[in-house]
């Protein structure tokens, strides 16, 4: 029988051995970063201003009470990750929504809900930026007024009323009035995806016809942008899509030289703090690697304020009308594998 000694010698030796254990996963470490502060922006904005005065500036603009409840419901989601808003009139979803069904039911592709097109993913008119800084390097005074550096950026808020005692400036604003600043072409810009899948360009306004239902209803589209990269911490930092594809601009898409930090540091923070100061806003670069990559970091939530019934009955025969269309097999595929060679190579 095992004196004492030996018992207490045996015991030592299998909890040395078993905290000590060779790893289940070969070469998989746990990741030992330390998450830093967070408070949501919209949240840190009414904590840094006096919320009567900014839900004025939203009244101004059109709010109704249930509107400002139904904002609230928005800011609650609100998570770590979450870097900006844009918003849109309604003919800009009904074209989003064109790209998407055709990635869906042409391309047999698996396109994640909370994820919408921006820009047509190949269009020749991308620069295809790999970060911000090479886009300011090409453009050093962008102006997103004007092609080719408005196709190539995204105007988005900080935060959700960010800018909302400038209409021109607000994302808000533009929801309420189911306004864009510019009058862009859409059926126009949809002939370079028809083309390429070898689907007829004439059948474009037909599509577009779908969504008249809510062309013209009071309200637009609003979009939430989520950066996931905190989700992987074994390969990535919170916001290192955001630090590189991102970067702080002024009105009409100007580099804001009164940003001295990283846009991450910014977000990765408790403290009140006014994002808009010099009128200040985000600019986003388009790119079909990551930010047109429905299988990349990046997650946008769309808002709207009209009956999902409604909704679900126009995307559905959406859906059956594409199904129709006429295609070409081969260039289906070729457009496909041209994709994968963008979309997958990322990690």
């Amino acid at each position: 029988m095992l004196n004492l000694s030996k018992i207490i010698l045996l015991l030592c030796f299998i909890f040395y051995t078993s905290i000590n254990a060779e790893q289940f996963i070969r070469g998989f470490s746990i990741s030992d970063k330390q998450f830093e502060p967070f408070s949501p922006p919209t949240k840190r904005q009414l904590e840094y201003e006096i919320p009567s005065f900014v839900k004025g500036y939203i009244n101004s603009n059109g709010a109704k009470s249930k509107q400002l409840e139904w904002w609230t419901n928005i800011i609650e989601q609100e998570e770590r990750g979450v870097f900006g808003y844009h918003a849109a009139k309604q003919q800009y979803r009904i074209f989003q929504d064109i790209i998407k069904m055709i990635f869906i039911e042409v391309l047999e592709l698996e396109i994640k809900k909370d994820f919408h097109f921006f820009r047509i993913p190949l269009d020749p008119i991308l620069f295809e930026n790999a970060s911000a800084a090479d886009f300011l390097k090409i453009k050093p005074r962008p102006n997103d007024g004007i092609s080719p550096d408005r196709d190539q950026i995204l105007s988005m808020n900080y935060t959700l009323y960010g800018n909302s005692s400038n209409s021109s400036q607000c994302s808000v604003c533009y929801f309420l009035n189911n306004q864009s600043w510019f009058n862009i072409p859409y059926t126009k810009k949809l002939e370079f995806l028809f083309d390429e899948l070898g689907m007829p360009i004439k059948e474009i306004p037909n599509l577009f016809k779908t969504g008249n239902p809510f062309v013209d209803y009071d309200t637009g589209v609003l979009y939430q942008f989520i950066d996931l990269s905190h989700q992987t911490p074994n390969y990535h930092n919170a916001y290192e899509l955001v630090d590189r594809l991102a970067y702080p601009a002024v009105a009409a898409g100007g580099y804001d030289n009164q940003v001295q930090v990283n846009l991450s540091e910014l977000f990765l923070s408790d403290r009140p703090n006014r994002f808009d100061n010099h009128s200040g806003q985000l600019r986003l670069i388009m790119n079909t690697a990551t930010t047109l990559n429905p299988y990349s970091s990046i997650a946008i939530r769309r808002y709207d304020r009209i009956d999902p019934a409604v909704i679900a009955k126009y995307e559905s025969l959406l859906r059956q009308q594409i199904q129709k269309l006429p295609r070409s097999p081969e260039k289906v595929e070729n457009y496909k594998q041209k994709l994968k060679a963008y979309w997958y190579a990322q990690d």
